[in-house]
């Protein structure tokens, strides 16, 4: 027996700008319910009231790019704690990623952000963005990573700018490890012999 989660790429363009990270939103768009984390690139622009983050709000940013990758995940189990844990781990996996693919420069991560460096050592600037919630019945997560970061309001890099080309073939990666992680973690806690 595995995690049961369900995964997809969405290859329609989709706007992000917050009201996405809502429950069901992906049992909307892909008629299957249950836990799930759905993949889909598009513009974002996420004003300051519908930011989720109190310490955001309170700064009045916004997040805004002409091009992401939006990893929306819902679960049916496990509470706020265990999500935060679960974003934390999708980020070093994208990192991971990111890294065995041979993308230039490095890369860094400080919590559940990643900022990358060309190897010109040009500044560190920041590639992502995450957030994690709670809903009546579920947790959500929310992580985008720029394509094109045009428009941020901070130093931003993007992968294009690494020369990505094909940003399915990424997320699908970032996908495939995370639901092997989920289920590593569901055998860890199932074959434990009881003290």
């Amino acid at each position: 027996m595995s995690f049961q989660i369900f995964t997809k790429i969405l290859e329609e363009e989709i706007p992000y700008n917050g009201p996405e990270l809502r429950p069901h939103w992906i049992a909307e768009h892909t008629k299957k319910y249950g836990s799930a984390v759905v993949a889909f690139q598009g513009p974002t622009d996420v004003q300051t009231d519908a930011l989720v983050d109190l310490e955001d709000r309170e700064a009045k940013t916004f997040i805004r790019a002409k091009s992401m990758i939006h990893f929306l995940g819902e679960f049916f189990q496990g509470d706020l704690n265990w999500a935060i844990g679960q974003q934390r781990l999708f980020t070093v996996i994208v990192q991971e990623t990111l890294c065995e693919m041979g993308m230039p420069g490095e890369f860094k991560r400080d919590g559940d952000d990643l900022f990358w460096q060309s190897s010109s050592k040009s500044g560190w600037r920041k590639l992502s963005v995450s957030i994690v919630t709670a809903s009546p019945v579920s947790s959500l997560i929310h992580f985008g990573i720029n394509l094109d970061p045009t428009d941020a309001p901070i130093a931003a890099a993007g992968l294009k700018e690494m020369g990505l080309t094909d940003w399915s073939k990424f997320a699908g990666q970032v996908l495939q490890k995370f639901t092997r992680e989920l289920n590593d973690q569901w055998k860890a806690r199932t074959k434990v012999i009881p003290r």
